[in-house]
């Protein structure tokens, strides 16, 4: 479902995330982030430095300046990011886009991330499922992944399944269940219900 929120649509045969290793990744990060929140224009310099490697300009400047403040040009993916993308981005947002940020460093989701950019352009990358994504996890505080394995995992989980890639190891329904269980927030129920009221309000009243 959060393929489809954040623009990736169903899982496709990417290679799969090795969990435990971007779990890492993203942990070894945590306390810098914490201490020393980013500001926009420095994650936009990490951002551009992180696609280098994989052979991708950078986003537009501007374009990455109007989409952190909330005003981005790019059209959302789904109402649920619309809502999300008129938001500017918090020092709590900031500091989980950072992370968003270090993930491509792992082989896998930056190989996924690469070929996203050159399905979609990286403006539209970047605004979601990046800055949407860093958006909408408010009960995802870099403070509590610091301090909880599961909240972490619960982060990486909810990122991978935002790009529409699928964990080494697990079957997609082993992955959506894992996924439900750890919503500490319940933001994946919210997200659902607000899909099944939209398709209630679309469908034709009854004669």
């Amino acid at each position: 479902m959060l393929g489809e929120v954040f623009g990736a649509g169903e899982p496709l045969d990417w290679p799969s995330v090795v969990l435990p290793r971007l779990i890492e990744r993203l942990g070894k990060e945590l306390s810098d982030l914490e201490e020393k929140p980013p500001a926009a224009e420095h994650l936009y310099s990490w951002f551009c430095g992180a696609l280098r490697p994989l052979d991708l300009e950078g986003p537009d400047r501007e374009f990455w300046g109007l989409t952190c403040r909330g005003r981005t040009p790019a059209p959302p993916p789904s109402p649920d990011v619309a809502a999300i993308l008129k938001k500017p981005l918090d020092e709590e947002a900031l500091k989980r886009l950072g992370l968003l940020i270090v993930s491509i460093g792992d082989p896998v989701v930056g190989e996924i991330v690469r070929q996203r950019c050159v399905d979609r352009g990286t403006n539209l990358v970047a605004a979601a499922p990046f800055v949407a994504f860093a958006g909408w996890g408010e009960a995802m505080k870099v403070s509590l992944l610091l301090g909880s394995p599961s909240r972490l995992e619960e982060f990486a989980r909810k990122w991978v399944a935002a790009l529409g890639a699928r964990i080494d190891g697990e079957s997609e329904k082993e992955s959506v269940k894992r996924l439900k269980d750890l919503d500490l927030g319940g933001a994946i129920g919210a997200l659902e219900r607000a899909r099944l009221a939209r398709e209630r309000n679309r469908r034709p009243p009854r004669s």
